[in-house]
């Protein structure tokens, strides 16, 4: 039987191949291979899964000549290696380009490098790497927040126990990582970063570990001065906490935590508790100089600690496959199997199977029975005058052939596990750990299974009806749901419900405008099941949400308006943003933009989900029906507000989007206007402003500036109307 697994090829050796000793590369990318695809958030769950230690699957590399097939330098668009850089005799990366591209630009500093070596390439510019790797990335050796856990043992230099973080879950590593994009200088060509090398060590932002310099053998010194600059400064933390407090407890939980722990390693000759409780002036006792040169020592201690485990990160052995260039037939088949042959097992699947323990019939059984029974939504939940039946499978609720996982199955074992471990007062984020839902016994399973899978589906059901949800995967932060369900858990509110409802309302847009989910989703939505419930609940006035009203729609790189027109290009709009304004449309329930009475369509979730209307995100201002000879001359900034701002599109039907794709712009606009004069209240529906388009249709001899400035004035206007809109609906819902 034929061997083609080389176990043990540490990370060191691949990158080493990768950028060739001596301009001898090893490894290189065959030209046919897709581009790279992954985002900085794919990136970061395999370097947070990379670094506990957990398998990331097989590389497969084929063996030939450095001439065999056209290549292309891993990490860049389309910039070939040359020959005689490579080794005549190296191997081409079929399988693993995603996961290979992402460490080796997370470790080393590849594209600074390039240019410091002054790189004789004229066709490596800014663009040429892949956009997704212009990062430098970091370790945040910090909490977040006072809650956290202290995974790398930073305040009290308790890091001794590296067995300890490899076996946590890579999600609680995910929050330590940050990545930083890499710009280009206001000269063409120079490169910069907020945290280069000359500023890093003198200035560095909070407790930030450069992982780029790991690989590289000179720059780790500097890694190593970072890390004895952060204990350097953690042991003043530590003292003035100690000079700072006259609490006799308090200072030993300090002891116990620091010195205590590590007597037999440390030097202390002095009595730590009375040094600081009972001198005036503790600082100038020799019992003080004995205490910092043990927390110099225990610094050292954990510096070393931290440096061997990130140093040994790049030891990580990875499985390669070999495949000699005399099997090359051989690689497509070797290829699908290492993908796809196999079934993944996941929490969802473990928990099935201990159900069965315990119940007569299979668990998934029992919950597609319940997912497809047809609910009655009250008509107080969507303001009508009458309860709707619904079937729930209409929200695209199953992902080929099964239960969506991210939306369905993992929000169900959320809330299965919190509704397991405890009441409100009770809940905590280890409840949605993987480990505590193992935990579940059979008997808890079946107790809980359906209050969990009834109250996430009157949950998506209430965003179906009230917040302009069409299919489960508009939800953009997954967690957000929580709170809904878990506020539904014993079904739909009989006692002053239209309240209830509107405070959900009113929570939910409010969360997603003004930024409160883009990070911690996990802590977030455990904080916001507790909040939530009790306000509905008349238990607290709703402060916590209501002091966030100044941040909607003005949360700088995510929603204020220069955001959402990509004014920065290096900017990626937000999908989350982009999703919700395209919900908060529909939910307005606003006439297609070519309403006759004819065909009175409604764009609304109940006509998109029973399949009366199929919508589309239309372009106002459609870039392809503009006069090319304007096009041509526009600002590249203006073409990218058009192609890509939310502030540009607007939900409408099929059948409209396809009438307007055949016209030219200005006609198109009279075809709107025109309606909206007979009919009224088409554009106010979509927050365009009718005196502002009928503007473009009647300008006459309107060039690339009249565009440039009228399109950067009509999505400011179009923001302003959206912002407006949704501040006093929020203030109506509380009224």
């Amino acid at each position: 039987m034929k061997q083609y697994l080389k176990d043990g090829i540490d990370l060191n050796k691949i990158i080493r191949n990768i950028k060739g000793a001596n301009e001898n590369i090893s490894i290189i990318l065959p030209s046919f291979q897709r581009s790279f695809k992954w985002d900085t958030n794919r990136q970061k769950r395999l370097l947070a899964s990379f670094l506990v230690n957990i398998p990331i699957g097989g590389f497969l590399l084929l063996e030939g000549k450095n001439n065999e097939y056209s290549n292309k330098r891993i990490g860049f668009r389309n910039i070939e290696v040359p020959s005689n850089k490579i080794k005549s005799q190296c191997k081409y990366l079929l399988d693993g380009q995603q996961r290979i591209t992402s460490l080796y630009t997370i470790f080393t500093d590849f594209i600074v490098e390039l240019i410091d070596k002054k790189e004789k390439n004229p066709n490596i510019t800014y663009r040429t790497p892949h956009k997704y790797i212009r990062n430098r990335w970091y370790i945040n050796l910090s909490p977040k927040a006072p809650e956290d856990d202290d995974i790398f043992g930073l305040k009290y230099f308790n890091f001794n126990k590296i067995d300890d973080l490899e076996l946590r879950p890579p999600e609680e590593i995910v929050d330590y990582i940050e990545q930083y994009k890499i710009r280009l200088g206001k000269d063409t060509g120079k490169w910069y970063h907020p945290n280069n090398d000359r500023k890093i060590i003198k200035n560095i932002k909070g407790n930030r570990l450069p992982l780029y310099y790991l690989y590289n053998m000179q720059k780790q010194q500097k890694f190593n001065n970072i890390l004895d600059l952060i204990a350097r400064r953690q042991i003043n933390i530590i003292i003035d906490e100690c000079l700072d407090t006259d609490d006799k407890e308090q200072l030993r939980k300090i002891y116990n935590r620091t010195i205590n722990n590590y007597e037999d390693k440390l030097t202390m000759k002095g009595d730590f508790l009375n040094c600081f409780f009972k001198q005036p002036n503790p600082s100038e006792t020799s019992t003080f100089k004995d205490i910092k040169s043990d927390l110099q020592n225990l610094s050292n201690m954990w510096t070393r600690n931290l440096n061997d485990y990130f140093k040994d990160k790049l030891k990580n052995s990875l499985s390669v496959y070999i495949l000699p260039k005399e099997e090359v037939h051989r690689a497509i088949t070797i290829f699908e199997n290492m993908n796809k042959g196999g079934v993944k097992l996941d929490v969802y699947d473990l928990i099935v199977a201990k159900a069965a323990k315990e119940m007569e019939k299979s668990l998934t059984k029992e919950i597609t029975s319940i997912i497809q029974q047809r609910d009655t939504i009250p008509k107080e939940v969507n303001s009508s005058n009458q309860n709707i039946e619904f079937d729930f499978t209409n929200l695209n609720i199953m992902s080929k052939d099964e239960l969506n996982k991210t939306k369905i199955k993992n929000q169900f074992l959320n809330l299965l596990s919190i509704l397991y471990y405890g009441d409100t007062e009770n809940i905590d984020i280890s409840q949605t750990k993987k480990s505590m839902q193992l935990k579940i016994p059979a008997i808890g399973i079946e107790n809980n299974y359906e209050k969990a899978i009834s109250s996430l589906k009157r949950a998506y059901e209430f965003m179906y009806s009230r917040l302009g949800l069409t299919k489960v995967t508009d939800l953009h932060y997954q967690l957000m749901i929580l709170p809904i369900s878990y506020c539904l858990k014993d079904g739909w509110f009989k006692k002053n419900p239209e309240t209830k409802y509107n405070k959900i309302e009113y929570w939910y847009w409010m969360s997603i405008f003004s930024g409160l989910y883009r990070e911690r989703q996990n802590k977030q939505s455990i904080k916001d099941i507790k909040r939530l419930s009790k306000w509905i609940n008349g238990e607290n006035n709703g402060n916590w949400i209501k002091r966030n009203s100044s941040d909607i729609l003005n949360v700088r790189r995510y929603s204020n308006l220069d955001t959402l027109s990509g004014k920065d290009e290096y900017l990626d709009i937000p999908n989350a943003i982009k999703k919700a304004l395209n919900q908060y449309i529909i939910s307005r329930e606003p006439r297609d933009l070519y309403y006759s009475k004819k065909s009175k369509i409604i764009i609304s979730a109940n006509n998109i989900v029973h399949g009366k209307i199929e919508k589309e995100n239309h372009h106002i201002i459609p870039k392809k029906s503009m006069p090319e000879e304007v096009l041509h001359n526009l600002d590249k900034s203006i073409i990218r507000i058009l192609s890509e701002s939310p502030l540009n599109i607007t939900p409408i039907s099929k059948s409209t989007n396809l009438q307007i794709l055949q016209q030219k712009l200005d006609s198109y606009i009279e075809d709107i206007l025109n309606k909206e004069d007979k009919y009224g209240e088409i554009l106010s529906g979509h927050f365009i402003n009718n005196t502002k388009i009928n503007e473009l249709a009647s300008q006459e001899n309107k060039d690339a500036d009249f565009y440039e400035n009228y399109i950067t004035e009509f999505i400011a206007d179009r923001f302003k109307k959206i912002k407006d809109s949704l501040k006093y609906e929020l203030d109506s819902l509380l009224k």
